[in-house]
C-alpha cells in the first residue's frame, strides 16, 4: 500500500518519528485496554459485549498504521499454512475480536468462575469426543492440556460440566515472579488484574511459586485429582524443541513429566465455535506418558503440538499469542518458533531472515574498548567480567585477587561506588592486578542508602553503566541493592540481557525487626531486585534464606563469601607483636577476650560486655 500522511510524517522525522508513532500507538492501545476495564464494568454484560465489539474494530483499524505489528508480521509468515480463504488483515480482526471478548468474559465478568454464572455461551462436548471423556470415578490422576486457543480461557466452567464432582484445579505458569520481573507498567497491570479476576470468580486456581507448591500437586495428582493447565509457556522454565510447521516449537514440557511422575492420565481440549451462544468441547485423549522416562514425556508434547498445528491451520485467528510469536531462522535454513516470555526482552522479530552472528555468539571476537588493558594482555581473548563494590578494604581485595589468580579465563574489573569505606582503609592502594576502578569522589559508604543521596547515586549509577556498555561488560557482580544506583544498574542489565547477579551479605535473621512500612519497603525493592538478577550469590546460608524469601527460588545460586587471607595470621612476625604489646599495654602473661566488630548496636557490643563482666570473677587472669 503507498504511505499515508502518518507514514510520511513519520519517516521525515527519523528515528523520532517511530518514537512518536509507537508513543502514540501506546497511548491508544492504553486508552482501549485499561479504561474500557472500568467502562465494562459499568455498562454490565449486555451491553458491555457490544462495547467490546465496537473497541475490537477500533483496535483493527489501529493496525493499518503500525498498532500489532508483530501479530501480522508473524500471520504474513505463515499464512500459507493456514486452511483458510480469508486475508491476513480479516484473520487479525478476528483475532483482535476473540481476545477482547475473552479478556471482557474472563477478567471483567467472571466467566471463567468454576462456580459462575452461566453467562450467554453454553458448552457442549463434540459427540465425535465424547469417548474420550474419562469416568468419573478413575483411580489416576488427570492432567487437562489446553493452548490459549478460541474461547479456552472461559472453559473453567464448562470444564466442571464435564467433571462434575470434582475439585477441578486451574495450573498456571505464571508465578508472582512474572509479574515483579515484567518491564512494562501495562504488562505488570494487565497480569495483576488477571489474578486478582481469578481470585474475585472464584476460579481455583493453582500458582506454582516454590518446591512446596509442586509437592502439594504432586500429592493432589496422586490421589486422583483433576488439573487443568495451559501450555504455551507465559513463564514456564523447563523447555524443549518439538517439531512445528517448517521448523520447531519451544514449548514447555513440566507437564507431560508431571503426567510421566504421577501416572497420570492426559486430556487435550480444544475449542470452536458452533453459533454464537454454543462451543464445541473438543478432548482427545490419544497422549500418553507410558513410563517416566525424558523420550516418553518428549513424544507426549510432540503429539500435543501436533495437534496444535492442525487447530492452528483451521481457524488461525484462535490462536491468542501470535503477538508473543518470536523466530530465529539459523544458518541451516531451520527456523526455530518461541513465545517471548512476559517481563523480557522480544528476541528476533519473525522476519524470515537468518540471524547474523554477534559478539555473544562469538567471544572471541570484542569491539576495540575505550579502556586500556594492562601491558602484557590481550582484552579480546577474555570476556570482562566487573565486579560493583562499595570500596576496597582488604578482605574484598584479597578475594579480587584470588578470582584473578584461579579463573584466568575471565579478565575481572573492579568498580568501587565510594572511595573508602567509614575512613577505615584510607592510605591503601589496590592492585593493579584486580583492575580497580574508582568511581566515587570520597563520599563515605554509610551514605549510600540515605534518600538525600539518591540523586547522586543515581548519576553515579550513569557513570558505571556508561563503562559497562563502553567496555562491553560479559556479565555482572552488583554488592546489594539499598540504594536507587544499585536498582538502576540491575535493570539496565537485565534488560540488555547481561548476566548480573546479586551478591552481598545479606541475612535474614534480621528481617522481620523492621517496622511496617520499612518492611513494605524492602519487599518492595528486594523483590524486584532479585527478579532482575540472573541469581544469588549471597556471603551464606542465611543471606540465600533472604534472597529466596524475596523470589529468589529457582534461580542459580552460589556462596560468594568474603575470605580474608588467613595467611597474614598464620605467621606473624614477632617484631609486630612485640609493636602492638607495647602500642596498647598488653602484658605478655594474660589471657584476652577480643570482640571484631563495628561498634553498633546491630553487632551486640554489649553483650559482649555483660558476658565478660558474667566470668570476669573466675576469670582473674583474662582482660
Amino acid at each position: 500500500t503507498r504511505p499515508g500522511l502518518l507514514r510520511r510524517f513519520r519517516g521525515g522525522l527519523g528515528p523520532l518519528g517511530d518514537s512518536v508513532q509507537m508513543l502514540g500507538l501506546s497511548a491508544a492501545l492504553w486508552m482501549l485496554y485499561v479504561p474500557h476495564y472500568v467502562f465494562l464494568r459499568l455498562l454490565g454484560q449486555r451491553a458491555g459485549m457490544v462495547w467490546v465489539r465496537f473497541s475490537a474494530n477500533v483496535h483493527w483499524l489501529l493496525t493499518f498504521v503500525g498498532a500489532q505489528r508483530s501479530a501480522r508480521r508473524a500471520l504474513t509468515s505463515m499464512y500459507p499454512y493456514f486452511d483458510t480463504q480469508l486475508s491476513v488483515s480479516q484473520i487479525l480482526r478476528r483475532h483482535l475480536l476473540l481476545k477482547h471478548e475473552c479478556f471482557a468474559r474472563v477478567r471483567v465478568y467472571g466467566q471463567h468462575a468454576v462456580h459462575g454464572q452461566a453467562g450467554d455461551v453454553q458448552w457442549r462436548c463434540n459427540p465425535d469426543c465424547a469417548a474420550a471423556l474419562p469416568p468419573h470415578k478413575r483411580d489416576r490422576g488427570l492432567i487437562i492440556v489446553g493452548y490459549h486457543f478460541n474461547f479456552y480461557q472461559t472453559f473453567a466452567a464448562g470444564l466442571k460440566q464435564f467433571f462434575p464432582g470434582d475439585d477441578l484445579v486451574q495450573l498456571r505458569y505464571r508465578t508472582s515472579r512474572c509479574v515483579e520481573t515484567a518491564t512494562s507498567p501495562i504488562v505488570r497491570l494487565a497480569m495483576k488484574k488477571a489474578m486478582e479476576a481469578d481470585r474475585r470468580a472464584g476460579a481455583n486456581v493453582f500458582y506454582i511459586d516454590d518446591i512446596e507448591a509442586v509437592v502439594q500437586l504432586y500429592r493432589l495428582l496422586r490421589h486422583a485429582g483433576v488439573v487443568a493447565v495451559t501450555a504455551d509457556g507465559g513463564a514456564a522454565g523447563d523447555f524443549i524443541d518439538v517439531p512445528f510447521f517448517d521448523g520447531t516449537f519451544r514449548v514447555p514440557a513440566g507437564w507431560a513429566k508431571l503426567a510421566a511422575a504421577t501416572k497420570s492420565d492426559i486430556l487435550l481440549v480444544f475449542d470452536k465455535e458452533v453459533d454464537r451462544q454454543t462451543r464445541d468441547g473438543l478432548f482427545y485423549d490419544h497422549v500418553r506418558c507410558t513410563d517416566s522416562t525424558p523420550e516418553a514425556a518428549y513424544a507426549a508434547v510432540v503429539e500435543s503440538i501436533a495437534l496444535l498445528q492442525r487447530m492452528i491451520r483451521e481457524e488461525p485467528w484462535g490462536w491468542h499469542p501470535w503477538q508473543r510469536l518470536r523466530v530465529d531462522v539459523g544458518a541451516d535454513g531451520v527456523r526455530r518458533y518461541s513465545l517471548k516470555q512476559y517481563g523480557f526482552d522480544e528476541g528476533a522479530r519473525l522476519d524470515g531472515k537468518p540471524v547474523a552472528p554477534t559478539a555473544k555468539a562469538r567471544p572471541n571476537e570484542r569491539a576495540p574498548s575505550k579502556t586500556s588493558a594492562p601491558i602484557g594482555e590481550n582484552p579480546a581473548a577474555r570476556p570482562r567480567v566487573a565486579i560493583v563494590a562499595n570500596s576496597f578494604p582488604p578482605y574484598r581485595v584479597h578475594l579480587h585477587e584470588q578470582i584473578v589468580a584461579q579463573i584466568p579465563e575471565v579478565e575481572l574489573w573492579s568498580l568501587a561506588t565510594h572511595s573508602n569505606s567509614y575512613q577505615r582503609w584510607g592510605g591503601l592502594n589496590s592492585p593493579t592486578a584486580i583492575r580497580p576502578v574508582e568511581f566515587g569522589r570520597g563520599e563515605p559508604t554509610n551514605e549510600q542508602p540515605q534518600i538525600r543521596f539518591s540523586l547522586r547515586e543515581w548519576r553515579k549509577a550513569g557513570r558505571i553503566i556508561r563503562w559497562l556498555r563502553d567496555n562491553d561488560a560479559a556479565a555482572v557482580f552488583c554488592q546489594g541493592c539499598g540504594d536507587v544506583g544499585r536498582m538502576r544498574i540491575l535493570r539496565w542489565c537485565h534488560r540488555r540481557d547481561i548476566p548480573c547477579f546479586l551478591t552481598g551479605d545479606f541475612n535474614i535473621c534480621s528481617d522481620n525487626n523492621h517496622p511496617p512500612l520499612k518492611r513494605w519497603l524492602k519487599r518492595l525493592v528486594y523483590e524486584r531486585a532479585v527478579g532482575w538478577s540472573a541469581g544469588s550469590m549471597p556471603c551464606g546460608e542465611h543471606g540465600l534464606a533472604l534472597l529466596h524469601r524475596y523470589g529468589g527460588r529457582g534461580k542459580p545460586a552460589m556462596m560468594f563469601p568474603f575470605v580474608p587471607d588467613v595467611k597474614l595470621f598464620e605467621n606473624t612476625p614477632p617484631e609486630a607483636i612485640q609493636r602492638m604489646r607495647k602500642r596498647f599495654a598488653l602484658p605478655p602473661g594474660r589471657r584476652r577476650i577480643v570482640f571484631s566488630a563495628r561498634m553498633m548496636s546491630a553487632k551486640r557490643p554489649d553483650l559482649v560486655l555483660a558476658a565478660f563482666a558474667a566470668l570476669a570473677g573466675d576469670r582473674p587472669d583474662w582482660d
